[in-house]
């Protein structure tokens, strides 16, 4: 009975075909939005993007870290601006640059929402782009992938930082590769990254960890010492007033 068993085990594993290796995939890049020169970094996510104080020019810095860390490659950092505000088109500077750098508009300068590439690479990189993980226009578009719920497409610009890595882990509070951008972005507006590999494929930020300018809060009515002293008059009028009734 025993070589029974032992001749239907080798007979099956015989026929059976040759186990394969699990397939690695390239590790996405996720952004983070720092205080400091690549310190004090923080990539928690809010509403399914990682919110940038940078948008208003605070003049924080952002990078790129990955999921797993380690991720290293060619760096092409992307500025997406909605098509319905006005704005000035901002300097990037950091690794990789020697002083500001102007940044180049992608596409030919046509809205991205308005054209056939539907994924943000092959429209920066051409139709034949390879990225991973995917960054579709439903990522960005709409009031649920910005705070601009009147837009109807983003302009696109890039620049790139060169070879950039190995870089940190998503939760690090540092960064080893920096970027900030002159006079900062209009609100809703997003900034993400490609890092090509040496065999050509390109590892993308994912969809959640694209980094999206805040809009700037607005100022609370009466706040100020203008505010306080206007409400100190008040209370001295008011308490004049009881003391008369009493009197």
């Amino acid at each position: 009975m025993k070589r029974v068993l032992l001749a239907t085990v080798a007979l099956l594993l015989w026929g059976s075909p040759p186990l394969m290796a699990d397939t690695i995939l390239t590790d996405p890049l996720h952004g983070t939005v720092c205080s400091g020169s690549g310190t004090g970094c923080n990539a928690t996510e809010v509403g399914g993007v990682v919110p940038g104080a940078f948008g208003f020019g605070n003049g924080g810095t952002f990078g790129f870290n990955s999921s797993p860390a380690g991720a290293s490659g060619d760096l092409t950092v992307a500025v997406l601006i909605p098509d319905n505000v006005a704005f000035t088109l901002p300097t990037i500077s950091g690794t990789g640059f020697s002083g500001a750098t102007t940044l180049t508009a992608a596409g030919g300068g046509v809205d991205w929402l308005n054209t056939s590439k539907v994924d943000l690479a092959q429209f920066i990189f051409g139709t034949s782009a390879n990225s991973s993980p995917a960054n579709p226009q439903s990522a960005f578009s709409g009031p649920s992938g910005t705070q601009d719920p009147g837009l109807t497409g983003f302009f696109v610009f890039t620049a790139d930082a060169g070879q950039i890595g190995p870089v940190n882990g998503q939760s690090a509070t540092t960064t080893p590769d920096f970027f900030a951008l002159s006079g900062g972005l209009p609100a809703g507006s997003t900034v993400v990254g490609f890092m090509t590999q040496t065999g050509g494929s390109i590892i993308s930020t994912a969809p959640s960890g694209q980094i999206q300018a805040q809009a700037v809060p607005g100022p609370i009515v009466g706040a100020g010492l203008p505010g306080l002293f206007s409400a100190l008059i008040g209370l001295w009028g008011l308490n004049r007033r009881r003391k008369r009734f009493v009197a």
